[in-house]
């Protein structure tokens, strides 16, 4: 929440009934309704008490229905309203933050996910046979999980880049860590995937052959274990619907933090919801836990956790006028990007202005017509600007540069004064090193059961 407010404690009226100013200034409201305009969740103030608002939601979309047609956005002066609509369950966002509307229709849809995480698509059958059934109940408690991706989706690199964030580890360590997972003795055959996690980014994954680990599924994934501390004494075991798995059903996980001082965790996610599986899983996480130890990688966890030898800087890109830079691999849908330094790192206004940024940045690459450059970035003239996989920005504060290729994406930002040229030398100095530590930084195969 915003400052850290409880959002029960806005109230969203007055005495004599208005909306109050405090609720009002808010920059991003999102509300959650039924289709028959029953409230599920306000992210400020008292949903009961905003029934008008989530009535006139409704008459909203069921006016631009009878026309045939389902309503996406409005445009209303600085404000932007953006709906989804999904079945019996309509998400509603309205900002005057200047967020692209694309960004804004995501950020609805990891909520939607996350209900579908609870409920699974048995939510659409609760509607059909009660169309006005108050779904508050089913989902009390989980309040804070949708309170925290509203927040995490718009200021976190994986939300919007939609990529894993790889823990950068020597190729060695990875290495060992997939083999003595694939090879401890007494693994389940129920097992689906096997991750480990270290303070929200992936050490190694084992998934199905059939099936990839989506990125959607493992930030719902994260934001859970993020938000649920107890879990850290000790181990769980947790129905948890992954919709881009599988919608319908639930997996059963299996958590247990093998190193708590650095936020190590083990999950084992199994289509098995026999108790009874917990104990084989139990066992062989057991298996697991003592080949680390006598192979060190747990002692060389710890020492470079503790030691902030997974970070990197632009400095260890050895790459001049570089401020700051994020990757993504498309062959491998991962990302990486440095620590955040001067003069981002000055204070939390000047990080997010940096995440709106690349938020911006993609935005607009996206929606532009390439044609591919083979031999590296280019300098585009006014006339051919739009047709090539570069995008280049000035302003008076920074120089921005996005490199799209069918490979990766790049975008670096400098300082005001560089000129043309000597960004695209950057880049490609990037592009260089980055290749050449890729083995560190991402896991270039994945490993299947």
């Amino acid at each position: 929440m915003e400052n850290g407010e409880k959002k029960k404690d806005i109230a969203a009226e007055t005495e004599d009934g208005e909306l109050s100013q405090e609720w009002k200034n808010k920059k991003k409201h999102i509300f959650i309704l039924s289709s028959s305009g029953r409230p599920i969740y306000s992210r400020f103030g008292d949903e009961l008490k905003i029934c008008t608002i989530m009535g006139v939601i409704q008459a909203i979309v069921s006016f631009v229905a009878v026309g045939g047609d389902s309503i996406k956005s409005i445009i209303a002066g600085d404000h932007r309203i953006v709906f989804l609509l999904k079945g019996p369950l309509y998400f509603v966002l309205v900002t005057s933050n200047k967020e692209p509307i694309t960004e804004l229709q995501r950020q609805l849809e990891y909520l939607y996910n996350q209900i579908i995480s609870t409920l699974t698509l048995a939510v659409n059958k609760i509607y059909a046979s009660n169309s006005n059934y108050d779904l508050r109940g089913l989902l009390s408690g989980t309040e804070k999980f949708i309170d925290s991706l509203i927040k995490t989706s718009a200021i976190q690199l994986s939300y919007f880049i939609n990529a894993k964030s790889i823990l950068k580890l020597p190729y060695s360590i990875r290495f060992n860590t997939t083999t003595i997972l694939q090879s401890a003795p007494a693994k389940p055959s129920s097992v689906a995937y096997a991750i480990m996690l270290c303070q929200d980014q992936v050490v190694n994954f084992i998934r199905p052959k059939k099936h990839l680990l989506q990125n959607e599924d493992l930030n719902l994934i994260t934001n859970f274990i993020r938000l649920s501390p107890s879990i850290k004494q000790y181990e769980s075991w947790i129905p948890l619907c992954l919709p881009k798995f599988n919608s319908s059903g639930y997996l059963h996980c299996y958590i247990t933090y093998l190193i708590p001082e650095i936020d190590l965790s083990l999950l084992l996610l199994s289509t098995n919801s026999d108790y009874q599986n917990f104990h084989a899983l139990s066992a062989f996480k057991n298996q697991v836990e003592k080949q680390l130890w006598a192979a060190e990688i747990m002692e060389f966890l710890k020492d470079w956790m503790n030691n902030s030898k997974w970070k990197y800087t632009v400095k260890d890109c050895n790459v001049e006028g570089v401020w700051h830079f994020v990757y993504k691999n498309l062959n491998f849908n991962q990302y990486s990007c440095p620590e955040v330094g001067p003069p981002y790192n000055c204070d939390e206004v000047e990080q997010k202005r940096l995440f709106k940024i690349y938020q911006k940045m993609k935005h607009r690459v996206v929606r532009e017509e390439f044609i591919e450059n083979k031999e590296g970035p280019v300098e585009p003239s006014a006339e051919v600007s739009r047709a090539h996989k570069v995008y280049y920005q000035r302003s008076d504060r920074e120089t921005i540069v996005a490199w799209i290729t069918n490979v990766f994406e790049l975008f670096v930002v400098f300082g005001p004064d560089e000129s043309k040229s000597v960004c695209i030398r950057a880049c490609n100095k990037l592009r260089d090193w980055l290749k050449k530590e890729e083995d560190s930084i991402f896991i270039a195969k994945e490993s299947v059961w």
